[in-house]
């Protein structure tokens, strides 16, 4: 692999962080940031409404040590706010939150943004825990939040791409402990 790396003529990558990484094998390296495709976003339609505040996350099973930062926050809020809230996982849904929330199995590529949309999160949960693997990611997660035009709640940490996104109390709301996390969904 990292023959190839070096023996290309150039690599993309979609973050600063992946380029330094691939810099040792390349030096013909360019970043080329996500973006949302609005006139895919914006024709979806809009779902009809629901009587209880649903609080989401999407991804994919990779993200469990990612989850366990919102073990100790969901039965919490559940406590405070009782049948008021939903909690919902698209894509993937940690053991120990099976009995306690909803879930929808990841889609195709082609009907993921409908599924999205039409799940209608209230507020969209980024937790990350701080990896290589984490600060080579994207920030697309955001983005999507934006499109579907949904408040975001993320891990703060300025190492991972969420934070870098997001200020802070103006495009969505940050947090580091439990207690943050509380506090932002709130």
């Amino acid at each position: 692999y990292e023959e190839q790396q070096d023996e290309a003529d150039g690599i993309i990558t979609s973050t600063e962080y992946m380029k330094k990484l691939y810099g040792r094998y390349n030096k013909k390296i360019h970043v080329v940031k996500n973006s949302i495709d609005f006139g895919v976003w914006d024709r979806l339609k809009t779902p009809r409404g629901h009587s209880k505040v649903r609080i989401g996350w999407e991804g994919a099973n990779h993200h469990g040590e990612d989850l366990e930062i919102l073990l100790p926050v969901i039965p919490k809020i559940q406590m405070k706010y009782g049948d008021k809230v939903e909690f919902h996982f698209f894509g993937h849904i940690p053991d120990q939150l099976r009995n306690c929330a909803e879930f929808t199995n990841m889609v195709s590529i082609d009907e993921y943004p409908a599924v999205y949309k039409k799940l209608d999160f209230d507020i969209i949960l980024a937790p990350l825990q701080d990896t290589a693997f984490n600060r080579s990611k994207s920030n697309i997660r955001i983005l999507e939040a934006g499109a579907l035009k949904k408040a975001v709640v993320a891990s703060s940490n300025k190492n991972l791409p969420y934070a870098q996104t997001i200020k802070d109390g103006e495009t969505g709301l940050l947090a580091n402990n439990t207690s943050n996390w509380i506090g932002a969904i709130s």
